[in-house]
């Protein structure tokens, strides 16, 4: 069943006047909420090291717990997994090359996944998650750096034969 706006508009504050106490008390819970969470920001940002420190605490008290929460729930989404595990072995490897690691993270991943289509930068082909390879378009050995917009999602096949020529290179090579 659709309304139009009007008939929101009407239905909305028949139920308003219908219920006033409990309106006004939404409204005061809001309002109430919204004070709250901007005393905790203020607080937060007062006692920025206190907050920290007790941060630290906790994790070091519910480590073990946490972390295996944190794999469980990794064991569940296994497209998360992968992609972090691609982006740490990157970034890792920009380290020992001494190359910047802006921002190597596997959302990123999943946003040039979604970018391409699921498809080789190269070939265009199609490609599941689990084929795919992450590529540098300026390689890393040649003075590429480690920031997703030096990233391109490529099969394995291609990602191979590339090697460690740049994106223009490899082109030229294939024709």
């Amino acid at each position: 069943m659709s309304f139009c706006k009007r008939c929101c508009c009407a239905l909305a504050k028949e139920w308003y006047e219908k219920n006033l106490e409990r309106a006004r008390a939404n409204e005061r819970n809001r309002v109430f909420e919204g004070r709250a969470k901007l005393a905790c920001a203020k607080y937060n940002e007062k006692n920025h090291a206190k907050v920290l420190a007790m941060g630290r605490d906790w994790y070091r008290r519910n480590r073990i717990s946490k972390m295996a929460k944190v794999k469980e729930w990794l064991r569940l989404h296994p497209k998360v997994e992968r992609a972090r595990r691609v982006a740490r072995s990157h970034r890792q490897r920009a380290y020992r090359l001494g190359v910047s690691s802006a921002n190597g993270r596997s959302r990123d991943i999943f946003r040039l996944w979604w970018f391409q289509s699921g498809c080789c930068q190269y070939c265009s082909r199609k490609m599941s998650w689990e084929t795919m390879t992450l590529d540098h378009m300026i390689p890393l050995s040649r003075g590429g750096n480690n920031h997703s917009s030096n990233w391109a999602l490529a099969c394995s096949f291609c990602n191979g034969s590339k090697r460690n020529r740049t994106m223009e290179e490899f082109y030229e090579a294939t024709r």
